[in-house]
């Protein structure tokens, strides 16, 4: 079952997702907690797969930088298979085909788009790229002003460190830590896997000092 693509004659996925009990919290100095609770169903079928998700939020740093660090936990309802649309070379690949989890669609106005990794810059082929590191950012500038953004993989991550997969096209700019992208990950009824994320928004164009930084920080548990 698909939940994320739509059928262009219906409009809607193949499966559903639903939110629920969201709490947040909001703190005096403009930090935040949300948490959720997320359920893939198909139908009005009973859920899955489950997923108790919290985002803590922190509080604005110098010059604006703040980030959010996502814990994700799933539970298979029943015996399930997570899979992803096909990479080139695989049957029915497609050139798009990998993607998986948590992703950043960049917004069209960001000129002078690069990246780089943990171990260094990034080369496109085709506008596409595909390679396994620690972290990633994804930086430019927004009316001649630097910014970016970081995600850092958790070292206790499934397949850590995890496969990215990047576009920088024509009309879209896109990175995410595809944890499942390298083959499908089956989960056992009452199987649970966590997955564990530092997002990081950011005056200026990082390198790759700078996320191996961020990334051991994030994995010793400082919330800086």
């Amino acid at each position: 079952m698909n939940y994320w693509e739509e059928d262009r004659a219906t409009g809607r996925s193949e499966g559903t997702t639903e939110w629920s009990n969201v709490r947040i919290t909001a703190g005096d100095d403009f930090s935040a907690t949300i948490e959720m609770d997320v359920a893939y169903r198909v139908g009005d079928a009973e859920p899955l797969l489950t997923e108790r998700r919290r985002i803590a939020t922190s509080p604005p740093g110098p010059g604006g930088a703040y980030h959010l660090d996502w814990t994700m936990t799933f539970t298979a309802a029943r015996d399930v298979v997570l899979d992803r649309t096909p990479l080139p070379g695989e049957s029915g690949g497609k050139t798009w085909g990998g993607y998986a989890g948590l992703s950043v669609r960049l917004a069209s106005a960001l000129e002078e788009r690069q990246a780089v990794s943990a171990d260094g810059p990034v080369n496109f082929a085709q506008s596409r790229h595909r390679s396994r590191a620690r972290a990633f950012d994804y930086n430019g500038a927004i009316d001649g002003t630097p910014m970016g953004i970081a995600i850092l993989d958790h070292d206790e991550n499934v397949n850590s460190p995890s496969p990215w997969y990047v576009i920088r096209g024509d009309v879209m700019s896109f990175f995410t830590p595809a944890v499942i992208a390298d083959g499908p990950r089956a989960l056992a009824a009452g199987e649970r896997m966590t997955l564990r994320y530092r997002v990081i928004v950011h005056p200026g164009r990082w390198t790759a000092e700078d996320l191996a930084l961020a990334h051991a920080r994030f994995n010793a548990g400082t919330t800086e």
